[in-house]
Formats: C-alpha cells, sequence, structure tokens
C-alpha cells in the first residue's frame, strides 16, 4: 500500500506468484469501487465554479487516486500501468472514447460521466462514492494535464516554441459543440426487416445467428 492509496508492486522483477498476488489485490479494489457507486445520483452534477481551492483538491485526488494508473502527469505511464490491460489512457494525446462532441475532445460533462461510471471492461473504476464537487475537481485536474501536456508534447516533439505550443494546445483540448442526435426512428415492421437483413449480412459471423455470439 503506498502513500497515494493503491496497491502495486515496487518492481517488475517479482516472482510469478507476487505478481498474482498484486494483480488480484488491484482487482479486489476496483471491484470494491464499483460496488460503491450511488445508482440514485444524477450523472452529471452541475459544474461549480472553478476555484483555487477546488484546483488544489482535483490535484491532490488524482495525486492520490489516479497517478499510479495514470502517471503524474497523465501519459498513462504510472507505476501500476504495466499490469493493467488495456493501458489507462494518455490524457496529453487528448484521444479518448467517451466523447459527445464534434471535434472528440472530451467535453467536461463527458468526463464528469466517465469519472462517475467508470469504464467497464477496463482498471477503470466509478468513483462516484466522492462528492460531486470533488469529481468536478478532478475533471478540471485532468482538462489541465490534457492541455500542459499536449503543449509539452508540440515542444518535445515538434520543436514548437512554448509560447505558441501553449496556444496551439488550448485550442487541441477546447471541445466543440456537443453532437445533436436526430430522433429515434419509429419501430416499424420494414425497419425491422431491414435490421434483419444487415445483421445477418454483417453480425451472423460473430454474434451468430441466435446471438449466443459462438
Amino acid at each position: 500500500m503506498t502513500d497515494r492509496g493503491c496497491i502495486f508492486p515496487a518492481s517488475r522483477e517479482l516472482p510469478r506468484a507476487a505478481w498474482l498476488v498484486a494483480a488480484g489485490l488491484i482487482g479486489l479494489v476496483i471491484l470494491l469501487s464499483h460496488g460503491r457507486r450511488a445508482t440514485s445520483e444524477p450523472d452529471v452534477a452541475a459544474p461549480p465554479a472553478m476555484t483555487p481551492a477546488l484546483a488544489d483538491r482535483g490535484a491532490a485526488l488524482y495525486t492520490r487516486h489516479c497517478a499510479a494508473c495514470h502517471g503524474e502527469t497523465g501519459r498513462g505511464d504510472g507505476k501500476a500501468a504495466y499490469l493493467l490491460y488495456p493501458k489507462p489512457r494518455d490524457f496529453t494525446q487528448v484521444r479518448l472514447r467517451l466523447v459527445t462532441t464534434e471535434n472528440r475532445v472530451p467535453s467536461p460533462e463527458d468526463l464528469f460521466r466517465t469519472i462517475t461510471r467508470g469504464m467497464p471492461g477496463s482498471a477503470m473504476p466509478s468513483w462516484a462514492h466522492f462528492s460531486a464537487a470533488d469529481r468536478w475537481g478532478l475533471v478540471f485536474q485532468v482538462q489541465k494535464l490534457m492541455r500542459e501536456g499536449k503543449a509539452a508534447r508540440l515542444v518535445e516533439e515538434d520543436g514548437v516554441e512554448k509560447a505558441e505550443a501553449d496556444k496551439i494546445a488550448v485550442r487541441l483540448t477546447t471541445p466543440g459543440p456537443v453532437l445533436a442526435l436526430p430522433p429515434e426512428a419509429p419501430v416499424t415492421p420494414e425497419a425491422l426487416e431491414r435490421g434483419k437483413q444487415v445483421y445477418t449480412e454483417i453480425c451472423v459471423a460473430c454474434h451468430d445467428a441466435d446471438g449466443r455470439g459462438r
């Protein structure tokens, strides 16, 4: 157990048994975290005003609970990252999956939802047991890491001057408009028949005709 509240081995040269124990403990922590989700709370709470105190709180929470996987600077290179599959997200690449914007940059609400719900199928647990204010603090910290990390990559990898890199990073990490979804299509016999045809042509090879995935 580290002072950051995460469990991970101190060295990659661990015996197999120790590695399995460490992996099992990480899995247990993740399961317990998922189990503590407050299902009665709405997915997105109203964002509070950004204050220095909230920014500091978000940074402290990130260091304690997130840095072991996502890394101190958000590059997905935390000390426990090598134990995890899929690997922790590298925030500095600004390539996240659960987004609702036209330019694929996550909105604050997208980040809040992911922090609240977690990422099923990965080591990312739900943090719904945190207060809404604490989760918004984490949102602000992730946005900061995205912006600063993108600027640092522009300097390191592309030789961009620091001042110019900061400006470009702001543009590249600013969420675009939220996608406008069309209304749900009505369920009609024709639509069902078309869906069956598409499923047969494209999906059956993996999911099987009866949907059992054989």
